[in-house]
């Protein structure tokens, strides 16, 4: 658990509690079995084959309760199945990717080493922290080193991964993961722009694994003000956000944390509009009755096959006394209306609950199988969350826009349009990118909640993605040639910029339609030099009639 809340540049601000959506874990014992790592192809009906781990030096077996079972699994083994690595054609722009913590730092050293046993090499990372409330403890040391041991593992070529620690302030947090994608904090957010981000072309992702629910949260006050501010800017400058759901299904029981008795809300500030939120997934053999079951008393199984449903586990009691059983969060908010983007979704909300935003967006595994962690000691520990499931989304993205801007494509951004994070895995088109998960519930205490069906729902949102078809959808939709059938393309020229490249082209106005970034090329114009004539940056818009998105012509 820890402490956070939201702030500005010019405000400091203080007062809303979080809590982490840290995932319950175990001491193990470490055995071995030899097993290679292979990506499997999915079912049509939307499973998959059970990855074989890497090495005899990453097999983990844990005894609990005096039975032995394989329980956890290594970062590479999970990003199989989610289509990651993408493969990536050229060279990728440089990306920035920034993990938030409350009072935590990732063990470095032991993520490393566990990351080498299980074959991968591990990114390096720089740690700030946040210098006008130093972090007190490192009482979450563990969420941060699920966090980056999920990371570390898997990101493509040419990121920049940085972690910012807070001391428990969910707005000064954000501010500094801003700050991290370089933009400038001591300006008003609301100036903030994609240009002004350390690596505006490949663009920037951020990772927050921590919340509260809504009923905690009291809009109007400053400190709410100041960080809606914050994740405005953020979206602005088309910096994609991600916050986990939570891990305590629909709410509806004490204490504060995880909602009160009978009242359900989702996760703040996962309901936020401009937030991609993450549910979670748990993989289940055929014939699972949906009934939610003990994860440690389950062995995984290489070569099984398995499918998604709603996380939900009965680890700790069967009431509100009792909080440490889990599942993925999830409902709709009491606070934000329904953005644009969920119009077409929005009758999976129960009628009086229609016109506000649904959460999650889309989901990820969260547990069973449980994720592998080392914390000094070493203590090798089995854990589970939406806490796991955000960073893999957040990895996910960024092997996309890997591929994408590699071809000199624009990436995915969180400002709007057909390129914005939310636009693409609400559209049709995209569908077949998103396993859709259909069993399971987020009820975890009988004081009601949601139910996963065919299509959107308020348990995993749209689905799981898979990344590596989500790229090739993507590079397909923005390679199109021109259709006669649909609009007129439209011819954009501005002003070379003052450095004389039209590399630099601050396009982030001049974006219709949503299109994206970059494709700019030097013309002239008559219109240049006072009428005079010159030389002008020149691209042109074509409308893809098939995805329903305006592109930059290549």
């Amino acid at each position: 658990m820890a402490d956070e809340q939201g702030g500005s540049a010019a405000r400091r601000v203080r007062g809303v509690r979080v809590f982490a959506s840290v995932a319950v874990s175990v001491l193990v014992l470490m055995l071995t079995a030899n097993l290679a790592l292979a990506p499997k192809p999915a079912a049509g009906d939307g499973s998959f084959v059970a990855p074989d781990y890497p090495n005899p030096n990453c097999i983990f077996e844990f005894t609990v309760g005096g039975v032995t079972n394989q329980l956890a699994i290594p970062p590479q083994m999970v990003a199989s199945t989610v289509g990651i690595p993408v493969p990536v054609s050229g060279t990728p722009a440089a990306q920035t990717l920034v993990v938030g913590q409350i009072n935590g730092t990732p063990a470095k050293t032991e993520i490393q080493d566990l990351l080498r046993d299980c074959d991968l090499d591990p990114s390096d990372w720089t740690v700030t922290n946040d210098p006008a409330i130093p972090p007190t403890s490192n009482s979450n040391e563990v969420e941060a080193t699920l966090d980056l041991t999920v990371i570390a593992g898997l990101l493509p070529s040419n990121v920049t991964l940085k972690v910012v620690n807070s001391g428990g302030v969910q707005g000064e947090l954000l501010l500094r993961q801003a700050e991290a994608c370089g933009l400038d904090v001591t300006q008003d957010p609301s100036t903030w722009t994609r240009a002004d981000l350390t690596t505006p072309v490949g663009g920037c992702i951020i990772t927050n694994s921590y919340g509260t629910t809504e009923q905690n949260v009291v809009p109007g006050t400053t400190v709410y003000e100041d960080t809606m501010d914050i994740l405005e800017g953020l979206a602005r400058a088309g910096v994609i956000v991600l916050f986990s759901a939570g891990d305590e299904g629909s709410g509806g029981c004490q204490p504060d944390g995880v909602g009160r008795i009978g009242e359900l809300a989702p996760q703040w500030l996962a309901s936020h509009p401009d937030v991609l939120s993450v549910g979670g997934t748990m993989w289940v053999e055929s014939g699972w009755n949906g009934q939610p079951f003990d994860p440690y008393g389950v062995s995984y199984a290489p070569g099984t096959r398995y499918t998604n449903v709603a996380w939900q586990d009965v680890d700790g009691g069967s009431d509100c006394t009792n909080t440490t059983k889990a599942g993925t969060g999830g409902g709709v908010s009491g606070i934000y209306a329904l953005p644009g983007y969920q119009t077409a979704v929005q009758s999976a909300a129960p009628g009086n609950l229609q016109g506000y935003r649904l959460v999650p967006d889309v989901a990820g595994l969260a547990g069973w199988p449980t994720w592998v962690i080392v914390t000094p000691g070493p203590s090798v520990q089995a854990l589970r969350g939406t806490s796991a499931a955000t960073p893999l989304t957040a990895v996910g993205l960024a092997h996309v826009n890997a591929a994408l801007t590699a071809r000199g494509l624009s990436p995915v951004s969180n400002a709007g349009g057909s390129m914005d994070v939310h636009s693409i895995f609400y559209n049709s088109a995209f569908a077949s990118a998103l396993t859709d998960v259909t069993e399971g519930s987020n009820d975890l205490f009988n004081l009601g909640g949601y139910s996963a069906t065919a299509g959107f729902d308020l348990v995993t949102g749209m689905g799981v993605p898979n990344f590596s078809t989500l790229a090739t959808l993507l590079i397909e939709a923005q390679t199109v040639a021109y259709d006669p059938q649909g609009p007129d393309p439209v011819l954009q020229q501005v002003p070379i910029p003052t450095s004389g490249s039209c590399a630099d082209v601050d396009d982030s106005k001049y974006n219709w339609g949503g299109a994206g970034s970059g494709g700019w090329g030097e013309s002239w114009a008559q219109w240049a030099d006072a009428g005079q004539g010159g030389p002008v940056c020149t691209r042109t818009l074509i409308y893809n009639s098939s995805f329903g998105i305006w592109v930059v012509q290549r």
